[in-house]
């Protein structure tokens, strides 16, 4: 009897331990995204808002996941969150080039801002486009949001720089969240409409 109740427990405890690594992640084009994240800088959990594919003339580019520190529907909300964010993409793209990357951004910036709010950005623009090299297929950008720190790029983990102003981080949300975003499904996507 003690075997079996024993045996039973550890059923009980595995099945547990498995249902809440299930729910812990979600999987998008076969590569799991976490539901909730921390890192040394960021150590209140943050929480998963939404994740979708960037799609560009039929080839999936990145998985694209926003991470809050509560859930919202509104970029407006979103944008006036001074609390840590970060944006992660994963590459399915076998290879992004760092101009590519850069001109990326670029239009994304003019798309979503007019020439006096875009001018005003630049020289913090071209300072973030200078951080990154080549993008290879599993690589992992992260673009966090750290209210002391301001915007803090990762690339795999290793840090690759920080763009100080605060409103940064804002402007670079546009790129997908804005009037005219990179790609209309990952908007939705992002902001947990599609998910």
């Amino acid at each position: 009897m003690k075997n079996i109740t024993l045996f039973v427990s550890l059923l009980v405890m595995t099945l547990t331990t498995l249902s809440s690594q299930i729910l812990s992640a979600r999987e998008i084009a076969g590569i799991s995204i976490a539901e909730t994240i921390t890192t040394e800088h960021i150590p209140t959990p943050l929480i998963l808002n939404g994740a979708g594919i960037r799609t560009k003339f039929f080839f999936d580019i990145y998985i694209g996941s926003l991470y809050l520190s509560k859930k919202s529907h509104d970029p407006s909300a979103i944008m006036a969150l001074d609390t840590p964010k970060r944006v992660s993409m994963y590459f399915l793209y076998d290879e992004v080039s760092k101009e590519k990357l850069a001109s990326s951004w670029t239009d994304g910036f003019k798309d979503n801002h007019d020439n006096a709010e875009y001018q005003k950005l630049k020289p913090e623009l071209e300072r973030f486009n200078a951080l990154f090299d080549n993008i290879q297929k599993n690589d992992v950008l992260d673009l966090d949001y750290i209210p002391t720190q301001g915007t803090v790029v990762y690339h795999n983990k290793k840090l690759l720089g920080s763009i100080k102003s605060t409103g940064f981080y804002n402007a670079l949300l546009k790129v997908w969240l804005g009037n005219d975003p990179a790609d209309d499904d990952l908007k939705q996507a992002m902001l947990g409409i599609l998910n």
